[in-house]
Formats: C-alpha cells, structure tokens, sequence
C-alpha cells in the first residue's frame, strides 16, 4: 500500500484514535482482500478511477493498481471535505 504525501500528511494530522482506526482498517481488512474492490466502492463523475472506503466518520479515497496489486491511498477526510478538489 503506498501513501500519496497528501493523503500521508492527512492521516498524521489527525487524532491518534482515529488515524489508529484508519491504519488498523487498511491493514486488517482492505490489505487482507483477494479484491479490494468487495469493500469499497467505485466512484464517478470526476473521481472516477477512485474507490472510497467508509472509516466511521471518515472517507479514504483510493486508486486501486489492479496489475500490481498496488492500493494507493489519495485522501482521507471528513465526508464533507472529501470530495472537494
């Protein structure tokens, strides 16, 4: 799983319980996953490409890297931010 800056700068900017849960959710369910697609869920318009992931209050935007198996995490925000550009 790779880290865009951004995304990486969001995450350490949050509170320690949550950025915990966000890490705990990525690396005990998305990274465990034959497809992490069966979790997420595809979104459009202008995010196509992404996939977002619900964290309690919190949305993680990914592009998903299918040949490689890459997960590259875009942002994690409120849900009310996170669709912004």
């Amino acid at each position: 799983m790779k880290f865009k800056s951004k995304a990486e700068k969001q995450l350490n900017n949050l509170d320690k319980q949550s950025k915990q849960k966000i890490q705990t959710y990525l690396n005990e369910r998305i990274l465990k996953l034959n497809h992490p697609k069966e979790s997420g869920k595809a979104l459009s318009r202008n995010k196509k490409g992404l996939w977002r992931y619900r964290v309690d209050k919190f949305r993680i935007l990914c592009k998903l890297e299918e040949n490689n198996l890459v997960i590259l995490v875009v942002k994690i925000a409120k849900r009310d931010v996170v669709y912004e550009d």
